[in-house]
């Protein structure tokens, strides 16, 4: 995240990349440190439902037995959106 953050510093990366690759970075961490106490519990399941909505489309509930895949996808594909994201900059520039 702290690269990121330079990068931003620097102008090397816009507003709309960093807000897409920062809210990447927090669906990855809710994966790794999840909820002990489930005091989060609707929060963070509100918010990975709008994640994969907004990635993929597809409705998600937490409780689904396609949770892990559908996340894996949206979380592969926001990878894709983020690299097509930064290769095109240049593009949109120039049509602008």
């Amino acid at each position: 995240m702290a690269e990121v953050r330079q990068a931003r510093e620097k102008n090397m990366v816009d507003k709309v990349f960093f807000a897409r690759y920062h809210r990447l970075f927090g669906i990855i961490k809710i994966g790794i440190e999840p909820d002990q106490e489930k005091i989060l519990s609707p929060l963070i399941s509100r918010f990975l439902e709008d994640f994969v909505f907004e990635t993929l489309g597809e409705d998600y509930r937490v409780s689904s037995p396609e949770t892990v895949p559908l996340l894996a996808m949206a979380v592969r594909d926001e990878i894709i959106n983020l690299r097509l994201h930064l290769d095109n900059l240049e593009k949109k520039k120039a049509l602008i």
